[in-house]
């Protein structure tokens, strides 16, 4: 099945309401930390984006699962990173994002979390 942005960030909000009135165990934070770093990635403005993904750092947290935790650390922090980039603070962004894959322990340094540097590193290189 294919659905583009729009239709994944309707469905998805419809499911973080329902989600948000079930969250009472750590499963359920984890739960909400993917679907909230899902929804952050659907967004088209930069900062909007950068407020959904401070709200699934949060809900990882609560989880209690380290695994949840750095994966949206980790998809975080770079797309964080990315959104840095594209709204004009390039060195800034740029700078965020070699952090944050400093950060990331060697197991968890998936092949798209790389992709994610390298568009951040050209995003920088843009010219203005």
């Amino acid at each position: 099945m294919e659905i583009g942005a729009d239709s994944l960030q309707t469905r998805l909000a419809g499911d973080l309401v329902v989600l948000q009135q079930q969250l009472d165990s750590p499963t359920m934070w984890a739960t909400a930390a993917r679907a909230l770093t899902t929804y952050g990635k659907t967004t088209k403005d930069p900062t909007e984006a950068i407020g959904w993904y401070d709200t699934a750092r949060i809900a990882a947290d609560r989880s209690d699962d380290l695994a949840i935790r750095v994966w949206v650390r980790g998809r975080i922090e770079l797309h964080r990173a990315l959104m840095m980039t594209k709204s004009g603070d390039r060195s800034g962004g740029l700078a965020y994002a070699r952090r944050a894959w400093a950060t990331l322990p060697a197991d968890r340094r998936s092949q798209t979390l790389g992709l994610v540097l390298q568009e951040v590193e050209r995003a920088a290189r843009q010219p203005t």
